[in-house]
Parts: C-alpha cells; structure tokens; sequence
C-alpha cells in the first residue's frame, strides 16, 4: 500500500514504456475473509486495524490520483473480483503464507482468456532470489536466526537491493474506460466486520483518547504518508535512532521505539526504505549500535518470514514447525481473564488493556504478555516426566 519502492507499479510501468502494456488498472480487493470471526470466534481484524487498513488503502488511491492513475478498491474475493475485470496480466504481491498462496491459485485458476498471473516478492529486506538458501522451497534455510544473520552479513552472500524508483506522472495510464466503481472510497460501514466489532468501531472514537492512559503515546494513522513522516520524526527530526538499541524495550511513551511495524506490515513503508535512510543517517550524522540495530530488527522480520517459506502451514499448528506435543489446558476462563486484562498481575494486565485501548503493545509488552498466556495454559510435565 505504497507508490515508493513497489514492485508491482514499478513492473507495470516497465511494462508501458517497453510497449508490452497499453493500460493499467491498480485494484484492491478487501477481501471478507480477512474481517470473519476464526473458529475460536475472535475477530480476525478488529476496530483499530480495520481503521488502520482503510486509511492506507484511501491514501494509496490518493497518491496514485496524484501522478495520473487511481485505485479500484472493491470488498470482495480476488479469485470472483478479478477476473470479471478481464485483465491481460495480472501482477500482485507474492505471499508465502498459507490463506494468501490458496488465493493466489484460486485466482491463477480462473483467469481467462490467455490471462495470467504473476507473482513478485517485496515484503523484505534481502530479496527471497538474492539470500543463498534454495529456491523456491529454501529448504535448507536454518531454523535459527544467528545462523542466518551470520551468512548473509559477514559471508558477502547478499545485499540489500536498491530502491525502485516511484513512478512518475504519466507512467501508470489508466484504461479509457474505467470500472463503474472507480470512484469508491471505503468507509467502515462497507467492511462485513462482526457486529460486535462494528458496533464498538462506531463508538469507540469519541472515547479514545480518554481510554488512553499512556497520553504521549501517538495514535497510528495508516497510509505511505503518515509511514514516510514518522520515519523523517524518528531520523532526521529527533535524532531518536542515535540512542534506539538503549531505549527499544521501553513501555511508556511515543520515542523509544520507532513505532514503524504497523505501516510496515500493511506495506505502507518499505523495509528498503527504512533502512537506506538509516544508512544516509549513519553517513551524515552518526553511526554507532543504535543505527545499526533498527537493520538488526529488520533482519528478524526477514529471518521469520523465510522460515514460513520453508516450513509453510505448520507454522499454524499448535505443534509448531517441528510438531512438539505438549499438554494444554483448556480453558475459557483463563483465556478470557487474560484478554480482558484481569489476570491479577499487574505488568500482564496494563499491556492487555493497553492493547485493548489503542491497538498497540511495545515488543516487550508482546513477549510478556505471551510468555504468560503460554505458561498459564500449559500442563507441566510431572518431575519424572522431566
């Protein structure tokens, strides 16, 4: 959900100026299965995410109007919506994970008329074709991290590839005629989220900021521009990622991280992006572990995702990538206790009611909060067991 360093806009264009292309139409689907409840009936995306996402999409379709193409956003299936526009090519995000690759061979399926469909990586750092694993399977990736790092920092496997450049006004022609629903612009009232969910969307944001008790805390707006104006905060503004590897597991407040992940996930920023301008701030102002750990945490972002390539829906399963068994206890209670933020210990229950208030959880408020959900529900072997 970006113009900058976009794979797919940037295909699309080459397509144009090498006169394979006449026309392209941008779309996005909003698909309805991403807003259902799961079979353990919690909301796959609840109030703050779906504010955020619809933010991102309508500054998307914003910034394409501004250089002279637009974005049909249509809530719907990919694999039902795309073909009855009956492109010639399709280009779209390649998805490693389970539900996204279903949908991408849904979709591959049902194009017609010589129409294909064409896959293109760009969710992280090093490029999936560059690290030196196989191909397409990477199945003999490492299961753990240092194994990685190591090879594709200190081994001159692989580098970070360069920015692809924005596309400019004029590149991305629309076609002559246009869909009836080009005009769109998504509001909440046209996501199927679950009533409960709707109901708290539409009352909640009156009473937001007085269920924030973290008041210097800022709230996330979605879209490439809100993306591309904190990262310019945390950099250029603040000199905040001078002193980040000190303060990153910090609770409270709005600095001590660089709050990037939401817009990192829905797309809105490029981890290329990220760091290439921490490598011109290395360069004009300091460069020390702080600048270096901010490409460190990106490293972990690609780290986990390769390891969902290799090992691909067993990552879901309750054993895991390796089918560990353990003894869980099931509960309802327990779990709703802990949801709620009424657990009865105090660090465990400020971040669930902090997640609760705003969407948000710091990366150590996440890793307690799981640890503990794990601990309380897990049946410890007897001592003779151990």
């Amino acid at each position: 959900l970006r113009v900058h360093d976009n794979a797919i806009l940037h295909a699309a264009a080459q397509a144009i100026q090498n006169n394979a292309a006449d026309e392209v139409l941008p779309c996005y689907c909003l698909d309805p299965r991403h807003f259902q409840l799961t079979e353990h009936n919690s909301p796959k995306t609840h109030l703050f995410r779906a504010r955020f996402l619809l933010e991102s999409v309508n500054d998307l379709k914003q910034q394409l109007r501004a250089i002279g193409s637009d974005l049909l956003v249509v809530v719907g299936k990919p694999e039902e919506v795309i073909p009855e526009l009956q492109p010639q090519h399709v280009l779209a995000s390649e998805e490693p994970t389970w539900e996204e690759a279903q949908v991408a061979r849904r979709l591959s399926r049902r194009l017609s008329g010589g129409a294909n469909l064409e896959t293109l990586w760009q969710y992280s750092l090093y490029h999936m074709d560059d690290i030196p694993y196989n191909r397409p399977d990477l199945s003999n990736f490492p299961d753990g991290f240092t194994s990685f790092r190591n090879k594709v920092e200190n081994g001159n496997h692989c580098t970070v590839r360069a920015l692809l450049p924005t596309p400019r006004a004029g590149t991305l022609p629309l076609p002559n005629s246009l869909p009836d629903g080009i005009n769109f612009v998504p509001t909440v009232d046209d996501l199927p989220l679950p009533e409960a969910v709707h109901e708290r969307y539409t009352t909640a944001a009156a009473g937001e900021q007085e269920a924030r008790k973290d008041v210097s805390m800022p709230t996330f707006k979605g879209g490439e521009r809100a993306a591309l104006k904190r990262l310019d905060y945390y950099l250029w503004k603040s000199d905040l990622l001078s002193t980040y590897f000190d303060t990153r597991n910090g609770m409270l407040g709005g600095d001590y991280s660089t709050k990037l992940s939401c817009w990192l996930a829905h797309g809105c920023i490029s981890p290329r992006k990220i760091h290439s301008e921490c490598q011109r701030y290395e360069q004009e102002r300091v460069c020390n572990k702080s600048t270096y750990w901010v490409t460190f945490e990106l490293l972990w972002r690609d780290f986990l995702r390769f390891f969902c390539v290799k090992h691909g829906s067993r990552v879901f399963l309750v054993g895991g990538a390796k089918s560990v068994e353990k003894s869980w206890i099931n509960d309802a209670n327990s779990v709703e206790r802990w949801k709620s933020g009424n657990t009865g210990m105090p660090l465990v229950d400020a971040n669930m009611r902090e997640l609760a208030a705003t969407g948000f959880q710091s990366n150590r408020g996440r890793q307690n909060v799981a640890s503990y959900f794990t601990c309380l529900l897990y049946t410890s072997p007897s001592p003779r067991d151990s």
